[in-house]
């Protein structure tokens, strides 16, 4: 992890130990995780200047982590090896989705088509009918059947 000030400065580096928590009682920056910092101070990585996103995940910019380890005085194969976490997702299956909408299968089925081909789907209805959950069964469904299948 780099910790940045403005678009020019890196001002620490570490490495992310624990989940992601909330507390409150840090005032303005209640979303925490704990962080192992292996250096403090002040770099500047290139001339070129950084992203302004807050958090970014320069993983994907080999040139862009060459230049930050540079920076901050690691050599380019330093940091440890990082696996992509594994995670498993439940089967949730048409007939589950069915369950907790009391929908018929045939609507789940039809919405869960359509966003393979359309990539979007409307729902229209009044406040508190439900249209969120059931976006949300279907997604379950899709993450679940293509997760499954890969």
């Amino acid at each position: 992890m780099f910790a940045k000030r403005g678009r020019q400065e890196i001002v620490g580096h570490g490495i992310v130990t624990g989940e992601y928590r909330y507390d409150k009682n840090r005032g303005e920056y209640p979303n925490t995780r704990t962080v192992d910092w292996r250096g403090r101070g002040s770099w500047k990585p290139r001339e070129k200047a950084l992203v302004t996103k807050t958090l970014t995940d320069v993983g994907k910019y080999p040139q862009l982590v060459s230049d930050l380890k540079s920076a901050v005085g690691l050599s380019a194969g330093a940091g440890p090896e990082v696996e992509p976490p594994t995670s498993t997702v439940a089967i949730y299956t048409i007939d589950q989705a069915c369950d907790d909408l009391f929908a018929e299968g045939a609507l789940i089925e039809q919405a869960v088509e359509l966003l393979k081909h359309k990539k979007n789907l409307v729902l229209q209805g009044p406040p508190g009918v439900g249209k969120t959950y059931f976006a949300k069964c279907v997604f379950r469904t899709i993450v679940s059947t293509h997760s499954d299948s890969t």
